[in-house]
């Protein structure tokens, strides 16, 4: 059990070589709190999660709340008007995530560590959460092996889309937005698909049928 704001890029290799050095065995790791207070925003949280997933590590969300409100507000995922509790944006993206079953795919996060994603497929129907670390950069998505899964080498694919939005903690945000399709062109077995967020809390998902 451990507790960082790091990414687990950076430090499940260090850690992986101490229990090297010291002929430890290899356990579950539970992270008891990720991401500092002014990275919960959608693009973290994708970000955090990619991360978390891609080293099978069960990490708990941080509550940086204090006195009543750190037993409140699911540890900022939901706020309240009056007696209403309602949704941000943050909570949006979770569900999202809640929602993506399948095969875990392989992925990797940028050269800089500032950029990341999650993939699953289930039945030819792939699924994307991406996000930056805290940062409005464009990165490029690439997909590879589609020949892998009996589909041609090269030729077009519609790619949907959806955005995460970020209005503070306390901005409620009704669902996820719907940019809709897009026809992609791909070739040599590979896709790129430009992710390119208004704001460095923006998160967005991609959904793709490979049949």
């Amino acid at each position: 059990i451990g507790a960082w704001e790091r990414e687990p890029d950076t430090t499940i290799p260090a850690f992986t070589a101490l229990r090297a050095e010291y002929s430890l065995p290899e356990r579950p790791i539970d992270v008891n709190e990720y991401a500092w207070a002014d990275e919960q925003n959608p693009a973290n949280s994708a970000y955090y999660l990619a991360q978390l997933e891609r080293h099978n590590i069960r990490g708990l969300r941080a509550n940086w709340g204090g006195g009543d409100d750190l037993h409140d507000f699911l540890a900022n995922l939901i706020a309240k008007s009056g007696q209403e509790y309602y949704a941000n944006g943050e909570w949006q993206l979770y569900k999202y995530y809640g929602n993506m079953v399948g095969n875990r795919l392989a992925t990797s996060a940028s050269s800089d560590l500032k950029f990341d994603a999650f993939a699953v497929l289930s039945d030819n129907h792939l699924k994307i959460l991406a996000g930056t670390r805290s940062i409005k950069d464009r990165y490029d998505i690439t997909i590879t092996g589609f020949s892998a899964l009996g589909l041609p080498e090269e030729g077009t694919l519609s790619v949907h889309r959806y955005q995460f939005d970020w209005d503070g903690a306390q901005g409620r945000i009704y669902d996820a937005l719907d940019l809709g399709s897009y026809p992609y062109n791909y070739s040599s077995d590979k896709l790129s698909i430009p992710h390119d967020p208004p704001t460095g809390s923006t998160a967005f998902a991609y959904e793709i049928e490979l049949a």
